[in-house]
């Protein structure tokens, strides 16, 4: 008791909903032992209202033991229907869990409630049916209780054969398990055996002499009570009236505190019997009168529970009527209700419907306004590329208009003075002739040289303006020509590194990439006080890289924006044409890295 008391109190704190129900149901089991079934009732049902209705496999098979404990106190109550029904009921679920155990249990009670009916033929057939489930489980106390229950039902049959070896095996187990409550029903059994079989009275008193101890051991007050009542009936039978008195009252006494009225009912029959056969016929006549009273309050709570079962039914099938009523208006307003949501379902799906063709209009409508302007966009920018391409072209187109003229119109023409001015210098000082004064002399070789100068300085203006190398060799050995004559200067010194242009671009590409690299260039040696520049070119499948690199002073990029110069203009828009990339990494005082990437 106080075990399940301590695994109750832990439960709760736990808040550990199966242990508690658990501890319940076995709290109820103590007290329907103690003959206090109240109490156990009480329990029993405070462990089932805390069992889900939808159940694993620990909840099923308490609620098999709380139908079962339920089924116990209306046995002992002798509500002998209501406990079939219970028992029944926990059967089902022990069966369908494969829990023959405790299956066992309950074929034992039925046989019990059964016999106690009058139906001795199911009452066999449940003990037998519990004896060969025990074998099966293979547990001694279980076989020792079905072992009673077939004894008991062959002696209510008068079916002794076979009787003996029932009961040899359950003491030899109860003598093992030390189980008094089955011990004491073998030597009650074997005292009904001796007495009625055997018709020897006084092997029968000992044997109920032995349950009377064992049960007292128990303190199971309802068995206690039958042992007096067995061993009144006894000793009466065998003319001992003062021990059958002695015996029977105590069985009175004890049947009424515990609220036995069978007991007290045979008891009362007994001793009025015995009255008789003593000669006290006014005793007697009142013991009947009480055993006739009993009979009629027996029969009449009998009649009472019967029309409390029927009231229940009635009451129960009236509930039903009413919940059948109540379901089929709940039917009628479940109908209505879901014609309402059906209606506002149609309407919200028409209004979303609705909104959705709206949305996806307004969105077509503005994806044709986004399309539109990304086309008038890109009509644009191709008027703006094909207006810089032909700039660039005319540009270019004019620059080599102009070298030919510089280098084949002029260069040619102040070329030919050159030759004139120097073969008539010539001739004036050949061998000592000559003509004109020194001072004279030295003027005419100095316009010579200038006019040489200047003919070079034309030549390389023809140059820049569109390199012959560029039109007949391409990109790569112009740039090789156009870095060496800076190198030569000594203005700076030009690293020129090349990686992957064997094959020629687009002449328009070409042109376009010499010109931003002649520009860079050009900033370097006008900017960047640089002593060296690295110049890279690296051509890829599809993309051509290009790097300018100096070690100048640098400058602030942010100058960029409000540089009045056009050359960065020119290098960028250049860049842009080509659909390329600039980045320019430059600090003050750590020199400039101009990278262009640009797809070819």
């Amino acid at each position: 008791m106080k075990y399940v008391e301590k695994s109750l109190a832990l439960a709760k704190e736990l808040r550990f909903n199966f242990g508690i129900a658990k501890a319940y149901n076995a709290l109820g089991g103590f007290y329907v032992e103690k003959s206090d079934f109240k109490t156990g009732k009480d329990f029993v049902n405070k462990s089932i209202a805390l069992i889900p209705q939808k159940k694993d496999y620990r909840f099923k098979k308490l609620f098999a033991q709380t139908q079962q404990s339920l089924g116990v106190i209306c046995h002992y109550q002798e509500e002998y229907s209501t406990a079939v029904k219970y028992y029944l009921e926990a059967a089902k679920i022990f069966k369908s869990i494969n829990d023959d155990s405790s299956l066992l249990i309950i074929y034992n009670n039925l046989a019990s409630v059964h016999a106690i009916m009058l139906d001795k033929e199911n009452a066999l057939k449940y003990a037998e049916e519990c004896y060969l489930v025990s074998k099966k489980v293979n547990d001694p106390f279980k076989t020792s209780m079905a072992c009673v229950a077939v004894a008991s039902c062959k002696i209510e049959l008068k079916d002794y054969v076979g009787i003996e070896k029932y009961l040899t095996e359950s003491k030899k187990i109860c003598d093992s398990i030390q189980n008094y409550v089955l011990l004491g029903r073998t030597y009650g059994l074997y005292g009904q055996f001796n007495v009625e079989k055997k018709q020897d009275l006084k092997k029968g008193i000992e044997f109920f002499e032995k349950a009377l101890s064992s049960f007292k051991k128990a303190g199971n007050q309802y068995e206690i009570a039958t042992s007096h009542q067995r061993l009144g009936e006894a000793y009466a039978r065998n003319n001992d009236y003062v021990n059958a008195r002695s015996e029977l009252n105590k069985a009175m006494s004890l049947s009424k505190e515990i609220g036995v009225l069978q007991v007290e009912f045979f008891t009362l029959k007994t001793l009025s019997e015995l009255e008789e056969n003593n000669n006290n016929p006014k005793e007697a006549l009142q013991l009947l009168k009480q055993y006739n009273t009993l009979n009629d309050s027996i029969n009449t709570e009998s009649k009472r529970k019967q029309i409390a079962n029927l009231e229940a039914k009635y009451e129960s099938e009236k509930k039903e009527a009413q919940i059948k009523t109540l379901e089929q208006e709940k039917q009628i307003q479940n109908l209505s209700l879901n014609r309402k949501n059906t209606l506002i379902y149609v309407f919200i799906g028409t209004l979303f419907g609705l909104l959705l063709t709206g949305f996806l209009a307004y969105r077509n409508y503005a994806s044709k306004q986004i399309i539109q302007t990304q086309q008038i966009r890109e009509l644009e920018q191709e008027r703006q590329m094909l207006a810089a391409d032909s700039i660039l072209k005319g540009q270019e187109e004019e620059r080599t208009r102009l070298a030919k003229d510089l280098h084949d119109g002029l260069g040619g023409m102040l070329s030919g003075v050159k030759m004139a001015l120097s073969s008539f210098s010539n001739t004036l000082f050949m061998k000592g002739n000559q003509i004109l004064p020194e001072e004279s002399a030295q003027r005419l070789d100095r316009a010579v040289a200038m006019l040489d100068n200047s003919i070079q300085e034309l030549r390389l203006v023809a140059r820049n303006l569109m390199p012959e190398s560029l039109l007949r060799f391409g990109l790569k050995d112009a740039l090789q020509d156009f870095t060496q004559n800076i190198s030569q200067s000594g203005e700076l010194t030009v690293d020129y590194q090349t990686f992957g242009l064997e094959i020629r671009l687009e002449q328009n590409i070409e042109i376009i990439v010499f010109r931003i690299v002649q520009e860079l260039l050009n900033n370097v040696i006008k900017h960047a006080s640089a002593s060296q520049v690295l110049v890279q070119l690296v051509q890829e499948a599809n993309r051509l890289s290009v790097t300018v690199e100096d070690n100048g002073k640098g400058f602030d990029t942010s100058t960029l924006e409000t540089a009045k110069g056009i050359g960065w203009t020119n290098i960028q828009s250049r860049v842009d044409y080509l659909k390329g990339k600039l980045d320019i990494d430059t600090q003050t005082g750590k020199g400039t890295s101009v990278h262009i990437d640009l797809p070819v």
